[in-house]
């Protein structure tokens, strides 16, 4: 089972200290995944997931940029990365 918490307490120890893509990513959540906010939040783990996932986006953006990506490449492949898409808007 996933350990939210604990690798959220993790990224934290590790430097994290939050990013306005966590902002982005709960209003996203909020918006087009409720019920997966609904079932975060019913176990206590909805603020450790926002905080696992845009650490690790900022994280691969990061290493994005150092292996020479172009900026711009990198927040557009990490945006996409970050933010899903719900299903029904999946192109096939």
């Amino acid at each position: 089972m996933l350990q939210w918490k604990d690798w959220a307490a993790q990224e934290i120890v590790d430097g994290y200290s939050g990013s306005p893509w966590q902002a982005m990513l709960d209003r996203h959540l909020r918006s087009l995944f409720p019920e997966l906010v609904k079932e975060l939040e019913a176990t206590g783990d909805y603020q450790s997931y926002l905080i696992v996932k845009t650490a690790n986006a900022v994280n691969g953006y990061v290493e994005m940029i150092q292996q020479g990506t172009p900026p711009m490449m990198a927040k557009e492949l990490t945006m996409a990365e970050l933010l899903p898409v719900p299903p029904d808007e999946l192109e096939e």
